[in-house]
């Protein structure tokens, strides 16, 4: 199958299993830990200002007709994606919104979302709805990513905020552990239904079913990013074409490393869990060590 064809319907999940919000489930599926992590795929995929994909390169090869010297002085934004083996497939997952690959597409949006939105400034966004917690509000010289990394205590994660995208509520979470972040955003369900809302901003436990999508990143780069594209459209295409990705590969753990044609900015691990339980990276520092892996791999 073309990877064209699959990124279509992918698409065609996406728009159809949005619009209808199936009741919630709940199942024992435990969300297992991958067995092995090497590198099975790598995806680089190439947009225009406006935020339509131009090219498609798999493994070296080239979709699309598109000279890709032609695009190296435009600073085309791009993700650059690299599935590793994992011991099971998003395709597995339940949620409480739709099909598992529209879930993940929302669930990533809402984490890509805040990481550009706290983190790089980029707060002119017109969805996904970004809407940080007055815990951590921007002050004078340090925004909420400054003020996280210097007054949230290391190692537990903690809620920041909330993301609706495209209709559906995530609640946000963040750690650290010195210059290593995680961000995660937990789906719960459309936003509409108001008493799952408040029971959950009423501390009360949730667990709906939704997505967990986690993304690990080094927050050391941030002036790369003055001049990097991160629109409400691209963001929600960086989200749908790292899902196609995880897909294709079979895989619910992945590289999602952004940058231009000045070269990558940031080496991130995605990963995704569901029935409300985060993948699970059991060894001790294992997740900071798959990142690192994910920067150097990216940058060569």
């Amino acid at each position: 199958m073309r990877f064209s064809t699959i990124l279509a319907s992918a698409a065609v999940v996406l728009a159809e299993s949005l619009l209808v919000a199936a009741n919630p489930i709940t199942t024992d599926l435990v969300v297992a830990r991958a067995p092995t992590h090497s590198i099975v795929s790598t995806i680089r995929y190439i947009y225009d200002r406006n935020g339509t994909k131009i090219a498609t390169v798999k493994d070296g090869v080239t979709s699309g007709d598109v000279d890709l010297a032609t695009l190296e002085p435009l600073l085309n934004p791009e993700i650059v994606t690299k599935a590793f083996d994992a011991a099971v497939s998003i395709t597995q997952a339940v949620c409480s919104t739709g099909g598992p690959i529209a879930c993940g597409v929302v669930g990533a949006a809402a984490v890509f979302g805040v990481f550009f939105a706290a983190w790089y400034s980029r707060r002119d966004l017109d969805g996904p709805l970004i809407d940080i917690n007055t815990e951590y509000p921007a002050i004078s010289g340090c925004g909420t990513a400054c003020r996280l990394k210097f007054e949230a205590e290391e190692g537990p994660w903690r809620s920041i905020g909330n993301a609706t995208v495209n209709g559906i509520f995530h609640d946000l979470h963040y750690q650290r552990n010195g210059s290593f972040s995680g961000l995660r955003s937990i789906q719960h369900g459309p936003v509409d239904q108001m008493s799952k809302r408040q029971s959950f901003q009423n501390g009360e436990d949730n667990n709906d079913g939704g997505m967990v999508v986690d993304y690990y990143f080094y927050d050391e780069n941030e002036t790369a990013y003055d001049s990097f594209d991160s629109t409400s459209s691209m963001i929600n295409n960086f989200a749908n074409d790292a899902m196609a990705t995880m897909q294709s590969a079979n895989t619910v753990i992945e590289c999602a490393d952004f940058g231009d044609s000045d070269g990558i900015l940031n080496g991130g691990l995605l990963t995704v869990g569901w029935n409300g339980q985060a993948y699970q990276i059991d060894e001790p520092g294992e997740s900071e060590a798959l990142t690192k892996e994910c920067y150097s791999d990216g940058t060569e």
